[in-house]
């Protein structure tokens, strides 16, 4: 597999520190042209009217008309920054289809990396932006003159932006280096295993793995979706068909295909459990959780000697994770044999 390019890139967070008002001031100009058209709105400047014989007046009319920029300014930010996350989001689609292609036998890996270049480029694009928005809003900063304790609140909104891209930027990082390490001359089972894992830290909400596995992007429980999306692309990878009729959104539907094709390992009523997994079941295996109503699944990645085992799912505290079941667990059912079919 080719390596792909790696991009570190730091964004800078606004800081949140008080500056102490230095004079009344109603200069705001900015570095950034955005800032400037918003701070330059004459609708909102000529709504404020100042009483010139009353110097306290003008003081308040100034830091009402301060304040009135500000919040003009902060909004353009933030919608600059919106700006960018969606182009960011375009980005990691780009980027998640490509992955795909990397699993194609005939793939051209030489085209692949550079279309993972082109991604890098544009990310560092990105960022650079948000650097600049980032300046600017420090720029605001140090020509606050009232309401400090508002400002604050205004730009840990910021932050909290930055700090979402910074996370975004975690993921396709991570993504990236996975993505190296998935094998599909390996059997199909393994090329599960590995598609799987390759998700892990990179999925972590809800909306995440809907948008990823589930049919249409629904927002429901995705626990089943992941292994029957997992397994799909792992079929696909190798070329081969897709087993008749595989694949659910429940976890009941996933565990009665596996009886009906007759590769379903009851494991709820075996009283040795230990040995019937340690013997039987394979990674790229489908666990089953059937308990009081309560229902999950996952893909088997290790078996052990005692018959305990590690799995990668979906929707597990809302996220793809590992996990670690020792045989006698009371929540499991069974197992679904895909390595037999």
């Amino acid at each position: 597999m080719p390596e792909i390019p790696e991009i570190n890139q730091t964004l800078p967070v606004a800081q949140t520190s008080a500056v102490a008002p230095s004079n009344t001031s109603l200069a705001a100009s900015s570095n950034g042209t955005s800032l400037s058209t918003a701070a330059q709105s004459e609708d909102d400047m000529q709504a404020l009217e100042i009483d010139t014989s009353d110097p306290v007046s003008i003081i308040e009319s100034q830091s009402a008309l301060t304040q009135q920029m500000y919040q003009l300014q902060i909004e353009q930010c933030k919608k600059e920054i919106a700006n960018v996350q969606r182009e960011m989001q375009e980005l990691e689609s780009d980027r998640r289809s490509l992955l795909t292609q990397m699993c194609d036998d005939d793939v051209d890996t030489s085209q692949i990396v550079s279309e993972f270049n082109k991604l890098g480029n544009s990310k560092i694009k990105l960022y650079s932006q948000l650097r600049s928005i980032t300046a600017e809003i420090s720029s605001i900063q140090l020509k606050m003159q009232q309401d400090i304790l508002s400002a604050r609140s205004s730009i840990a909104e910021i932050n909290a932006l930055a700090q979402q891209s910074a996370s975004l930027n975690s993921s396709y990082q991570s993504g990236l280096a996975n993505v190296q390490s998935i094998n599909t001359s390996s059997g199909v089972g393994d090329v599960a295993v590995q598609m799987g894992l390759s998700f892990v830290g990179v999925i972590n909400s809800d909306a995440q793995g809907n948008a990823e596995f589930s049919p249409g992007g629904a927002s429901q429980h995705w626990c089943a979706d992941f292994v029957t999306s997992i397994t799909k692309r792992a079929y696909e990878a190798k070329g081969l068909e897709i087993p008749s009729g595989f694949g659910s959104s429940a976890v009941s539907g996933l565990q009665s295909w596996g009886k009906s094709k007759g590769v379903y390992l009851d494991t709820a009523s075996d009283s040795n459990k230990a040995s019937a997994i340690a013997a039987s079941v394979k990674p790229g295996d489908i666990m089953i959780q059937k308990r009081n109503g309560a229902s999950h699944t996952g893909i088997v990645t290790k078996v052990y000697e005692d018959g305990s085992f590690d799995t990668v799912e979906g929707n597990s505290s809302d996220a793809v994770k590992t996990r670690h079941y020792d045989a006698s667990s009371s929540v499991l059912s069974g197992f679904v044999l895909m390595s037999r079919l």
